[in-house]
């Protein structure tokens, strides 16, 4: 990076959602330095995704089928193109209302967040699929037992999950 300053030369690099303590300390000295120019990606509004929406999968999704979308993937645009995605390949209009919109799990979505969370940890996967079954607003203890984790171990993996933006900072807990 020093060296690059006087190159007609851009480095570019993502820490993504990696939690700062599981960093290398290379993203840390890179983020520190002065010729870095950081750029946080914002999510999409809502109108953002009724946009990407309609233009890139379904042309005549109502408003509250993307507002749904909006609200299931936060506006990350992997989340939108997978949650859209998946109504396309279910002929579209048999999800469209909002409450359909809301019981999508895309299986790419799925099978990332399971891989992502035992990078992780190797028991993280175990309490996201114990929330899953129980439902977002789960209290913690019960995850833990379907999980088979003790209380303190959930708790420190949630925290981890929290972090890496796998589960939101919402008590109780939720995607």
């Amino acid at each position: 990076a020093t060296r690059l300053e006087e190159l007609p030369v851009a480095l570019v690099a993502s820490a993504g959602s990696i939690p700062r303590r599981q960093a290398h300390p290379l993203v840390g000295e890179l983020a520190c330095h002065p010729g870095t120019r950081r750029a946080v990606l914002e999510p999409l509004s809502a109108e953002g995704t009724a946009r990407r929406v309609r233009e890139a999968w379904l042309p005549g999704a109502p408003a509250s089928a993307c507002r749904a979308i909006h609200d299931a993937s936060g506006g990350n645009p992997l989340l939108i193109d997978e949650i859209a995605g998946e109504l396309v390949a279910c002929n579209g209009s048999a999800g469209l209302t909002a409450s359909g919109v809301r019981v999508l799990a895309p299986a790419r979505v799925c099978e990332w967040a399971l891989a992502h969370a035992a990078g992780l940890d190797p028991a993280a996967p175990a309490l996201l699929k114990a929330l899953a079954i129980f439902g977002p607003g789960a209290e913690i203890r019960h995850v833990a037992a379907l999980a088979r984790l003790d209380s303190e171990q959930a708790a420190t993996l949630a925290d981890g999950l929290i972090e890496a933006g796998l589960l939101r900072a919402d008590e109780p807990l939720s995607f």
